[in-house]
């Protein structure tokens, strides 16, 4: 028998008919097999429906058995949403890389480009803070170039010379190159004078532009971001003072 004859057996059967039936969107519903593989083929009919999916497994070697299982059938519309391997309330300085992962499977669900995600209990409880969390920027969009420097730094981003990393960006003439989360390449914004006149995919390496793009959503490299109504340099100047007088105090204690 074929699979995908086996596929559609599955679909007429009365038990899966039954599972369709008490989906909700309001309730989890819980698969009991005797082991992922049955559970994998019980998935997969479901890929043809237009709903989303999330798929809660409870080691990494569910989640790499399911990815082989789907990429097999040739169903590609899925991510794995990664996880720290702490509590999610743990304080912790966490993998710029990982939340980037993050903040593209949550880009990629908005422009439903994925309609399925794979991921483990505390994928679920992990704090990701979108309100105010994130910049767009937009073609012929007037913004001060200097102003968009200071929401990158609200967003944790690092101000450098030449962008080699994910959370840098540089400010060169009438350009910003930036290497934000949830992107897998380097973007150049171009300006003409305060108006963004175009967004590229940049190629470091062929000083090249690529891609172009109307829109895009910077996110933070953080699962937080400075209020804007912070004012940054103030903050600065702060937090320096707090340096020069414990610097001072440590001076007057070896005189």
């Amino acid at each position: 028998m074929k699979f995908d004859n086996l596929i559609s057996l599955i679909q007429k059967s009365k038990i899966f008919q039954n599972f369709i039936n008490n989906l909700s969107k309001e309730k989890p519903y819980k698969i009991v097999c005797s082991n992922i593989g049955t559970k994998a083929l019980f998935l997969s009919p479901l890929f043809n429906k237009d709903n989303f999916f999330i798929i809660i497994v409870h080691s990494k070697e569910e989640q790499v058995f399911l990815s082989t299982f789907f990429n097999l059938i040739g169903y590609k519309n899925y991510d794995i949403f990664p996880t720290l391997e702490l509590s999610p309330y743990e304080s912790v300085l966490t993998d710029v890389n990982l939340i980037s992962k993050q903040y593209e499977i949550i880009e990629n669900i908005r422009n439903k480009k994925i309609n399925c995600v794979i991921t483990r209990p505390k994928g679920l409880f992990q704090k990701i803070i979108l309100d105010k969390n994130f910049l767009t920027i937009r073609k012929e969009q007037i913004l001060q170039p200097e102003k968009l420097v200071k929401d990158l730094i609200r967003l944790g981003y690092k101000q450098v010379d030449n962008v080699e990393e994910r959370g840098q960006f540089s400010k060169k003439g009438g350009y910003i190159n930036i290497y934000p989360s949830g992107y897998s390449d380097i973007l150049k914004i171009e300006f003409f004078d305060n108006e963004i006149e175009h967004i590229y995919k940049y190629d470091v390496n062929q000083k090249k532009n690529l891609e172009s793009f109307d829109f895009i959503n910077i996110y933070s490299t953080y699962r937080f971001s400075i209020p804007e109504e912070v004012n940054i340099d103030i903050i600065k100047k702060s937090l320096m003072d707090q340096v020069i007088e414990l610097v001072s105090r440590k001076l007057e204690k070896k005189r």
